[in-house]
């Protein structure tokens, strides 16, 4: 009698590969998420940059070197916050923020002056950040964009973000020295 043998194949082998490819396809899809989520592809936050010629005299003075907004009364409409964190990180200057209070539809328009009069501009949106205060979407200005040359960028700079939700206004204001 002839007996015919399968070649068989421990269970856990194939149990193995199945947990293998799951878990690749897995960390692919997270990676995919982030950098859709960080090239601002999902959701409505955007930004807009200028860099403004600095042979237009445009220079904007804030007249003061605090990182937090005016004091004032809340019901007087005025938007308070602070600049919470300003590096410059490698080339780029990263600048964010903590606003008081929720902003349904708020806008940060941030200005950066140089030492050499040179402007930056950007807009992005006012996202919540926990159920009492709100942040801007975060700044992240490429500075060998904005002055190519290291020795015309040391200095002081000026930073400015006015904020804006309806008829709601604030501005928060900086200096750093690079």
């Amino acid at each position: 009698m002839v007996e015919v043998v399968r070649d068989k194949k421990p269970k856990w082998v194939l149990t193995g590969v199945i947990v293998f490819v799951s878990m690749a396809l897995l960390v692919v899809i997270i990676a995919v998420v982030a950098i859709s989520v960080s090239r601002g592809q999902f959701g409505d936050n955007y930004k807009e940059e200028e860099i403004v010629d600095p042979s237009q005299d445009s220079y904007v003075s804030t007249g003061s070197s605090s990182t937090e907004a005016d004091d004032g009364d809340e019901s007087n409409g005025e938007i308070k916050g602070t600049i919470d964190y300003r590096s410059l990180v490698g080339e780029t200057l990263q600048i964010r923020t903590t606003i008081n209070g929720v902003l349904n539809n708020g806008i940060c328009a941030l200005t950066i002056v140089g030492p050499n009069k040179q402007e930056y501009k950007s807009t992005v949106k006012a996202i919540k950040n926990t159920d009492a205060t709100s942040t801007c979407n975060g700044f992240d200005v490429d500075m060998a964009r904005l002055e190519k040359e290291e020795e015309l960028r040391a200095g002081k700079w000026t930073i400015t973000i006015n904020l804006t939700d309806g008829d709601r206004t604030g501005q928060m204001t900086s200096e750093m020295t690079l």
